[in-house]
């Protein structure tokens, strides 16, 4: 064999060596893209399905441990959270109407899962008398700008007064929304705390981060008061007796992003799919052609 049949079978075999390399490599791609089409969908079908609930991330405390710095951390840690307060039992899929009937019965659970015996109805010689003294709202973190927003504050200060002398109670608050001041859907309940006379000292506060689920609407606020032990609320305080209260614009996080990033994660997740498969299927193609 002389040496331009060797030159000519040398080239030969690199040509092929390159075509099975090339091959190979579409090959891999071709892959790669199937394994992202099938992620892109998945993702997709996992969004539409927390989005049919609602979801919310709240902190609840005692207002004069909150200073600027450790009300932004709270907020920080609120959106960037997903141990939502429908999964530890600190907000219920229920209407007001469902929890007053439900704080009737015999026993219930606190505002810390542990069972109490309750007596409703039951008379007291000494009756305390409680009021709410005050109620201020606050609004954090509107991404899009479109002036409502995801984060909202609520501080409420609960006054007593008793017969006694003792100027002490341990109470716990339900807190509800609502988009017609009617109906109310509830949205947190707080640890029970203790609060002194007409102390201003200890308000109460509570940062809630809505994370899913909630339109784009204003929303009244109520709070019902209990006093550990007993099932009767003592007092309500709502949208009806401070303005603070009434028609705060909120919306989850869903709704609260920007125009490329709705196109991005909510809308563009079909079309992604499609885009993938199609250059799969010209992939697949290019390698029949070769």
């Amino acid at each position: 064999m002389n040496n331009h049949s060797i030159t000519k079978n040398k080239t030969a075999i690199s040509k092929q060596q390159e075509r099975i390399k090339r091959v190979n490599t579409i090959k891999g791609i071709a892959f790669l893209l199937v394994i992202l089409s099938f992620l892109a969908l998945s993702i997709s079908n996992v969004s539409a399905s927390e989005l049919s609930g609602q979801a919310s991330v709240s902190y609840g405390g005692k207002k004069d441990q909150l200073d600027d710095q450790t009300r932004n951390l709270v907020i920080a840690q609120n959106s960037n959270s997903g141990v939502y307060d429908q999964l530890i039992g600190k907000a219920k899929a229920k209407t007001r109407a469902e929890i007053i009937a439900e704080k009737q019965s015999t026993t219930s659970i606190n505002s810390k899962g542990v069972e109490k015996s309750l007596a409703p109805g039951t008379a007291r010689y000494y009756v305390p008398e409680f009021s709410v003294y005050d109620a201020t709202t606050f609004l954090e973190d509107d991404i899009d700008g479109d002036s409502y927003y995801r984060t909202f504050g609520v501080i409420f200060d609960v006054d007593v007064y008793n017969p006694n002398g003792s100027e002490q109670s341990v109470i716990y608050a339900e807190l509800y929304l609502s988009t017609d001041g009617v109906n109310w859907e509830h949205y947190y309940s707080t640890d029970d705390f203790l609060i002194s006379g007409n102390s201003p000292d200890d308000q109460f506060e509570v940062i809630t981060t809505l994370a899913e689920g909630y339109n784009t609407q204003n929303y009244d606020v109520l709070i019902d008061i209990y006093e550990v032990g007993y099932s009767d609320i003592v007092v309500t305080y709502s949208s009806n007796d401070s303005n603070a209260l009434y028609a705060l614009p909120l919306e989850s996080a869903e709704y609260d992003t920007i125009y490329i990033q709705e196109v991005t994660v909510h809308g563009g997740s079909q079309s992604t799919v499609f885009l993938l498969f199609t250059l799969t299927l010209l992939l697949v193609r290019k390698i029949r052609a070769s």
